[in-house]
């Protein structure tokens, strides 16, 4: 298929919509969506296949919501791959339109003329293209998954057996014990217009729907085409209509994703060698995304701030790390940044850069107060940019360099409260509340915050591509070549998380006997995961019958492997923990651990100990419906609750929440529980 096709070009940009939905939905964790957003920005991947591959979501799920989301049926893989269709529907959709619409024709209702097809999404109206083409009176679109529709292509117009072999094996097929429990429904012939032609078209009998949903379709009568399209039954006359014109291409401003992905990797290159600064920038800008989001900055104008997020460092040659904190309250940043203030700029300036990227990098020195380098801009005078790096940049230094004007990491919550204190007079006092929610996502990453994994390959580049995306996710990665040097690392460092190994490795052993010493020794609960090339049955059965979790075959996209690696993490943490998060609230404050509660849509009771007082906050699908502290109920509790900086907390899923008393969202319950400790009206 044409990749650069406009339907392929359509699902793309779709897909990407499709990911940020599951993330405001709770679907996808933020460390999931980052991980499939780069590879599918990188790859060209259609979203929908990355997160199937992924395991981020089964086939099933993801096909259920997108009906939900399109209010229409879907059609999965294996029913998809079981279909057989009639030569005379492909010749009423050719597959030179086909492959340019991106879609399949799969039922004709020639008494009624009506026809179904199936699309990878409902954003762009293809139902009347090929209404118009095919000279029906209405089409029926459904929902499947884009590499189905590519295999169906395939077996369809070029009677390939094999189209969907290694489909179904990543589909998830199996794992439910029946289809009916996603609420699939039998078309049978009669039951409505769309399906009455099933029989003669071979079998093809059966759709899977969300309840209540109807079919897309149009609501034109089409006559029959007329002479002028010059199409004939037996498709030899057909000839494709004028493709729509392509989409202009962005503005020279507006950096290109790609440009983006690549200037990020070559900035992570160049931290490899600054010691706690390593993975900085990639901080910043992971952070500076998702401010931008909440701020609901034009895409043009985000992207440019992100990509500033990314190279504010560039230029800077001495071991001063300069951000607004330390050039405020040191003399020797300071002198330091009047000196390399703008060298981004420069070293970049035959790029073009866009001129939010410019305008950041010029004022990130610059405060609130109008004290600042180089034009004592003040206020809202101070580009927008440069307000949200510069506090970004304050903060990621604060929760991830040791040497930071502190002398030691911070917790999310202290961090956040350094900078809050910092308003008014470094900082803008209306973006605090975004870096509180945005900060706590990036540091803590969900369940998995500062997980340690060890890399075993003697492929440098390899090794280093998934270093970098481990590290971009705030792990601490060790990096080893052999059997030898893997071992010496396993016995001097602390807890391990997860081992990703490859099978074949330098020297004396091999994969296998790593993870046979593994298993026996003090660090045997790690997480196993190999990336191997070779992936013949017995060796991929060797390695999971070893106990490893995954076995993901090469080449591979980093992302992929961080994004299967993080979720087999979090699954055996929760497994060890009885199913529930639980721990210290000095090390994970309570707002963010409600806020991961939130995001993940979770159901049950967080008990939360503390000296001689115990409190709950009861949550449904993620929302507090209840919570108590002491003997207060209600709201006021859940602000008191906030406030605890020490104590014990554990969260029982299984546990029945109680009734509803609280009905505002979790994140206005977090920023007015944030704003009322800020004002001091929280005793």
């Amino acid at each position: 298929m044409n990749v650069e096709s406009p339907g392929i070009q359509r699902a793309q940009a779709a897909g990407h919509r499709i990911l940020d939905r599951l993330r405001d939905e709770g679907r996808l964790s933020a460390i999931q969506y980052e991980s499939l957003y780069r590879a599918t920005r990188r790859s060209g991947e259609i979203a929908q296949d990355a997160i199937i591959e992924a395991g981020a979501v089964t086939e099933a799920e993801l096909l259920k919501f997108l009906a939900t989301t399109y209010k229409t049926r879907f059609v999965s893989s294996e029913r998809l791959a079981k279909a057989s269709v009639d030569r005379a529907l492909l010749e009423l959709v050719p597959h030179r339109l086909a492959e340019r619409l991106f879609c399949v024709p799969i039922l004709y209702d020639k008494r009624a003329s009506s026809l179904s097809i199936v699309v990878p999404d409902l954003e762009d109206d293809v139902a009347k293209q090929v209404q118009l083409v095919a000279g029906v009176r209405e089409v029926h679109t459904y929902i499947a998954r884009p590499a189905s529709i590519r295999a169906a292509m395939r077996k369809f117009y070029f009677n390939d057996p094999n189209a969907f072999g290694v489909i179904l094996a990543t589909s998830g097929v199996g794992q439910t014990s029946s289809t009916s429990a996603l609420g699939e429904i039998v078309l049978t012939p009669g039951s409505n217009a769309a399906a009455s032609a099933g029989s003669e078209l071979g079998g093809f009998d059966d759709f899977g729907s969300l309840g209540g949903g109807v079919p897309k379709k149009t609501g034109v009568v089409a006559p029959r085409p007329s002479p002028k399209l010059e199409i004939s039954l037996d498709g030899a006359d057909w000839k494709a209509p004028e493709p729509p014109k392509a989409a202009a291409p962005p503005p020279p401003s507006v950096p290109p994703a790609p440009l983006l992905d690549v200037i990020g990797t070559l900035v992570s290159l160049l931290e490899q060698g600054r010691g706690e600064l390593r993975g900085h920038s990639a901080l910043v800008a992971r952070i500076t995304r998702r401010m931008c989001d909440r701020l609901r900055l034009p895409a043009a104008e985000a992207e440019g701030i992100v990509l500033a997020a990314a190279v504010h460092d560039l230029g800077n040659t001495t071991s001063y790390h300069l951000t607004a904190l330390n050039v405020a309250k040191f003399d020797g940043h300071r002198i330091q940044a009047e000196k390399s203030l703008g060298a981004a700029v420069r070293l970049l300036d035959g790029t073009k850069l866009p001129a939010s990227t410019k305008t950041t990098l010029e004022s990130l020195y610059e405060r609130w107060d109008g004290e600042g380098l180089p034009a004592r801009q003040k206020g809202e005078d101070i580009p927008i940019g440069a307000r949200i790096v510069s506090m970004v940049e304050t903060y990621a230094d604060l929760v991830a360099n040791a040497k930071n004007p502190y002398r030691r990491v911070l917790q999310h919550s202290e961090a956040s409260d350094v900078v809050r204190q910092l308003c008014g007079t470094l900082f803008d006092p209306s973006l605090i509340d975004g870096l509180r929610l945005a900060g706590s996502s990036a540091v803590h990453g969900g369940f998995r915050a500062r997980a340690r994994v060890l890399v075993v390959d003697p492929d440098a580049d390899e090794a280093t591509a998934l270093e970098m995306r481990f590290s971009e996710q705030g792990a601490t990665v060790f990096l080893a070549t052999s059997v030898e040097s893997a071992e010496k690392i396993l016995a001097a460092s602390e807890k391990i998380d997860l081992v990703v190994t490859e099978v074949d490795l330098a020297q004396t052993g091999d994969g296998f006997s790593l993870v046979n010493a593994l298993k026996r020794g003090p660090q045997g609960d790690a997480v196993v995961v190999f990336v191997a090339k070779r992936h013949d049955r017995a060796t991929v059965n060797k390695g999971l019958e070893l106990g490893a979790v995954d076995f993901v075959t090469k080449p591979v996209l980093p992302e992929v492997v961080v994004s299967k690696s993080m979720q087999a993490v979090d699954a055996a943490k929760r497994k060890r923990k009885g199913g529930g998060l639980s721990g210290s609230v000095r090390d994970m404050g309570l707002p963010e651990v409600i806020q991961v509660l939130g995001q993940t849509r979770k159901t049950g009771v967080l008990r939360i100990s503390h000296a001689s007082r115990t409190g709950e906050v009861h949550l449904e699908n993620g929302q507090i419906i209840f919570a108590t502290f002491g003997s207060e109920t209600g709201e006021e509790s859940f602000f008191r609750i906030l406030l605890l900086v020490d104590g014990e907390f554990v969260f029982d899923a299984s546990a029945k929440p109680g009734p509803r008393v609280i009905n505002a969202s979790t994140e206005s319950l977090l920023l007015e529980g944030m704003r009322r400790f800020d004002e001091g009206t929280l005793a």
